[in-house]
């Protein structure tokens, strides 16, 4: 049996420790829960482990042997695999390429495609993935690229196996499968799996060890069939001396308190509605409703898997609507392609810029543009002039640094960000959604954001709802605020001046993790 051990891990990012001293035992064959709300430290803990960040002091053990990694190919030649939520198998290999990359069998100069494919074929059936291995994976579903990631770290002799909230785009029936499938590798390979995860109901079922982080210190630490599910919530949401925590949904008695009902400034405004929601339903999310103003911001907190960012894509025509309504100015909207959203007035910045929102090897301008480059034309022939003043006064109006003359990859993810709003003010939308707007951005350039939001709701009164996993961020610049769990909203609007950051995460942390 291998033992992975962590000794008194620190890391920090300037003045902010991210983690505090953590001391933790991972044995092979055995699954290990690592539990915690959003920035308590589990992603910086695994990318400590998977060697793509090093400690500032501490030390990492296998087997009492004390490792350094520099890269996360030391990690993994130690025995050490992650799956990340964003995959990283190629859609355009084949499943066994993928399995074998860099490892392929040869004869003599030759790939032995042949030997590979068999053995790819054995290892496949090994795991009940039944898909033959010349497939291309870009064929495959979310839940076959995943686990044929996860056969492929295994095959290269993975001792620690990290899975980072692994059944967050999986389908329900699609995760008690999961769930079976990597106990089965535990109990038979021997592998240690360390799973990341918010849902608590998962941890029960397959887990054998428990640990909670809370703000960058191990709080919480044993065998999961001793620890009461009700301590696991204390400790998350950081209430370690709160006594009578149930595994009944507690903590929702907020959004439900007198306090809260009585205050609703949003529904009391006397100004007609720039969008309606009612009972929107969409493979992941179900019946949200919520009503947004001109010049309000709505933020909408959740973990992990909430149904925040598939709520914007559905009103963006990104993901189908299966029920429900959505009306734009009093008028019946069918959000069938991003096209006509835009057509009828919303703007989208998603969370993935670098991969969705703009084309790196197109200079600033050009990237502006794109959605309205129609406007500039006439007769066929684009008036560069015109176009080119208007966007600049944009990004000087918004304080863009940097060349806006080089290709948009060059600028800091800043600078980034402000032009991807410079495009969408060019939109002149009604409705502005923004998915996890800071993102990747530097706490100073964080603050230049907000006030870029709050000028726009109040100078150009857009409707702005904002998705964020930052309880602070959600405070600072919503008006109101929204809590998902689960895909639903249970809690309705709140004014953000009567809850804190810890409320926000008690809503959402207890609901998922009591289910």
């Amino acid at each position: 049996m291998s033992e992975m051990r962590v000794s008194g891990l620190y890391k920090s990012y300037n003045a902010n420790v991210v983690l505090k001293g953590i001391n933790l035992t991972f044995s092979s064959g055995e699954i290990h829960a690592l539990v915690g709300h959003n920035g308590a430290g589990k992603s910086t803990l695994l990318r400590m482990l998977a060697g793509v960040e090093r400690p500032d002091t501490g030390e990492i053990l296998m087997d009492d042997q004390s490792l350094k990694f520099f890269s996360p190919s030391d990690a993994y030649n130690h025995g050490i695999a992650c799956v990340y939520q964003e995959l990283r198998i190629i859609d355009h290999l084949t499943a066994a390429d993928n399995m074998f990359l860099g490892q392929e069998p040869r004869h003599g100069l030759f790939l032995n495609r042949t030997a590979m494919w068999k053995a790819a074929s054995t290892i496949l059936n090994k795991y009940g993935l039944n898909i033959p291995p010349d497939i291309k994976v870009g064929r495959l579903s979310h839940a076959q690229k995943q686990l044929l990631e996860i056969i492929s770290a295994l095959q290269r002799d993975a001792k620690f196996l990290f899975l980072d909230e692994p059944t967050t785009s999986l389908e329900y029936h699609q995760i008690d499968l999961f769930l079976a499938t990597i106990r089965r590798i535990a109990d038979e390979q021997n592998v240690g799996i360390i799973l990341v995860t918010h849902k608590l109901n998962e941890v029960y079922t397959v887990s054998d060890n428990i640990h909670v982080l809370c703000d960058g210190e191990l709080v919480l630490s044993g065998r999961t069939s001793e620890t009461p599910r009700a301590d696991v919530i204390r400790y998350v949401v950081g209430n370690t001396n709160t006594a009578g925590v149930t595994e009944t949904h507690d903590t929702l008695d907020l959004a439900m308190s007198d306090e809260v009902d009585t205050i609703q400034q949003t529904e009391d405004r006397q100004e007609k509605p720039i969008l309606e929601v009612k009972n929107l339903t969409t493979k992941v999310v179900n019946d949200i409703s919520v009503t947004v103003r001109p010049g309000q911001i709505i933020g909408i907190y959740g973990l992990v898997g909430a149904g925040r960012t598939e709520f914007l894509r559905a009103l963006y025509g990104l993901d189908k609507v299966t029920a429900g309504e959505i009306r734009i100015d009093g008028k019946l909207f069918v959000p069938k392609d991003p096209r006509r959203a835009i057509a009828h007035g919303i703007a989208f910045l998603t969370e993935d810029r670098r991969v969705n929102g703009f084309v790196p090897q197109l200079d600033c301008i050009a990237n502006a543009v794109l959605p309205v480059y129609a406007r500039y034309s006439k007769a066929g022939f684009v008036r560069q002039r015109k176009l080119r003043r208007v966007v600049q006064e944009e990004l000087q109006g918004l304080q863009v640094r940097g060349d806006i003359h080089r290709p948009m990859k060059f600028l800091s993810g800043g600078n980034q960000q402000k032009i991807l709003f410079a495009r969408a003010s060019l939109q002149e939308p009604a409705i502005l959604l923004l998915d996890e707007p800071t993102k990747g951005i530097d706490i100073g350039i964080k603050d230049e954001i907000y006030q870029i939001i709050r000028r726009w709701a109040e100078t150009k009164r857009a409707g702005i709802i904002v998705v964020s996993t930052e309880e602070e961020e959600i405070l600072k610049v919503s008006d109101d605020v929204m809590v998902f769990t689960g895909g639903s909203c249970r809690t309705g609007l709140i004014p953000t001046k009567n809850v804190s950051a810890t409320d926000l995460r008690n809503l959402a942390v207890g609901e998922v993790l009591s289910s």
